[in-house]
């Protein structure tokens, strides 16, 4: 597998990880001063989600392997039981998610998912005349 560090740089960024990405809420995260979670839609096909849960990039703080869409320990799983990380596991890696480098990576993947339009999906103001 060629090294990656960032998220974006995957090669199917915008065919399946990039339309499965949300923003929940938009206020500060505890002690990361973020700008909301970064969640996953489930993607309703079960290839996909094994895909999702077993693709790697390097965590932006420290480097290490790490798998950044991770599974909320639930027992049912919801719209919400996947989230997306750029960082180590606190139990692995506590000081990571804290750094700035962290922060400052999170902000610049939500907006990206801000800035994205679905190419699939038709514009509401397709064929308007200006």
């Amino acid at each position: 597998m060629t090294e990656r560090y960032a998220i974006d740089e995957h090669p199917n960024w915008t065919e399946w990880i990039l339309p499965l990405l949300f923003v929940n809420g938009e206020r500060p995260q505890r002690g990361r001063g973020g700008s909301g979670r970064i969640e996953v839609r489930e993607p309703g096909d079960s290839r996909v989600r094994d895909m999702l849960l077993r693709f790697e990039i390097r965590c932006i703080t420290c480097g290490r392997w790490i798998r950044p869409i991770r599974e909320r320990k639930v027992s049912t799983p919801t719209l919400a039981s996947l989230y997306c990380t750029l960082s180590c596991e606190q139990a692995v890696r506590p000081g990571c998610s804290r750094n700035a480098a962290a922060v400052n990576e999170q902000q610049r993947v939500i907006a990206l998912i801000h800035g994205w339009t679905d190419p699939r999906q038709p514009s509401l103001f397709a064929g308007v005349m200006p």
